[in-house]
C-alpha cells in the first residue's frame, strides 16, 4: 500500500517538475512581450538593451507601465505576478519534496538526482496517444483565444493567449522529444516551423506590416506548412508504439 509519505513525495517532485517547464516557456513570452513593449515605447535600442537584460527589464518595464497608466493590476503586472507566483509555487513543492524524501541532509542531492531519472524515464511511458491529444486540445485553445472582433481586438484576456501559447509550446516541445528517434526530420521541421512561425509573429507585433505585404504573405505561408507538420505529427503519435520509443532510446 502506498504511504502518505510517498505520495507526499511524488506530489511534490511532479508538481516541481511540471511548473519548472511551464516557467521556461512563460518566461520566454514575457521576455519576447517586454522586448516588444520597449520597441513600441523606445525604440530599436531600447529593444536590444532590453532583450539583453532579463529580469531587471521586465522590473522596470512593469514599473514604467504603471507609472504610465496609472494602473497597478494591468496584464503586464499581472503576467508577472503569476510568474513570481509559480516560481514560489515550485520552490515550494521543491521542498515538500526534499522534506519527505530524505532521512539526513547529506543523502537529498543524490536522491534527489536519482529520483529526477525516475522521473524522466517514468515520462517517456506517457502514451503517445495522450501527447496527441494533448496537442489536439491546445490547438483548440489556441484558435478560441486567437479569436478577434469586427476591430482586429483580441475577444479573451491576453492571459489565456499566453496560456494557450504555453501549452502548445510544451506540446511542441513533448512531440519533438518523443518522435526524434523514429522520425527525426520530422521532428527538426516541426520544431523549426514552430520556431520560425513565432519569430515572424513577433516581427509582425513589432513592424505592424500592411495587409498583402512581404512579411504578413510569409507568415501565413509558414502557418500553413506548420499546419501540415501538426497533423503529421499528430498522426506518427496516434500510429506511433510509444514502448519502442522508450527502448530505443
Amino acid at each position: 500500500m502506498v504511504s502518505v509519505r510517498e505520495i507526499g513525495k511524488g506530489f511534490g517532485c511532479l508538481s516541481a517538475g511540471i511548473i519548472h517547464l511551464f516557467l521556461g516557456a512563460v518566461g520566454l513570452i514575457i521576455h519576447a512581450w517586454t522586448v516588444i513593449i520597449a520597441y513600441s515605447v523606445k525604440g530599436f535600442l531600447a529593444a536590444v538593451i532590453t532583450l539583453a537584460c532579463p529580469v531587471i527589464s521586465e522590473i522596470y518595464w512593469g514599473f514604467h507601465i504603471w507609472n504610465r497608466s496609472g494602473i497597478f493590476f494591468n496584464s503586464y503586472t499581472i503576467a508577472l505576478f503569476i510568474y513570481v507566483g509559480l516560481g514560489i509555487l515550485m520552490w515550494i513543492s521543491m521542498f515538500v519534496y526534499s522534506k519527505l524524501s530524505e532521512d539526513n541532509e547529506v543523502e537529498h542531492f543524490s536522491k534527489y538526482a536519482l529520483h529526477q531519472g525516475n522521473t524522466n524515464s517514468n515520462m517517456k511511458k506517457i502514451s503517445n496517444k495522450i501527447i496527441a491529444i494533448f496537442g489536439i486540445v491546445t490547438y483548440i485553445l489556441s484558435v478560441i483565444a486567437s479569436a478577434t472582433d469586427l476591430g482586429g481586438n483580441l475577444k479573451f484576456p491576453i492571459a489565456l493567449v499566453l496560456i494557450s501559447g504555453t501549452l502548445s509550446l510544451i506540446f511542441v516541445i513533448m512531440a519533438t522529444i518523443r518522435l526524434w528517434n523514429v522520425e527525426r526530420i520530422l521532428s527538426i521541421l516541426f520544431l523549426s516551423f514552430n520556431i520560425i512561425l513565432i519569430t515572424l509573429s513577433v516581427f509582425q507585433e513589432v513592424i505592424m506590416p500592411t495587409y498583402g505585404s512581404p512579411l504578413v504573405i510569409l507568415t501565413n505561408i509558414v502557418k500553413v506548412i506548420r499546419i501540415i507538420l501538426f497533423i503529421w505529427v499528430l498522426i506518427k503519435l496516434f500510429k506511433t508504439n510509444s514502448r519502442n520509443i522508450v527502448v530505443e532510446s
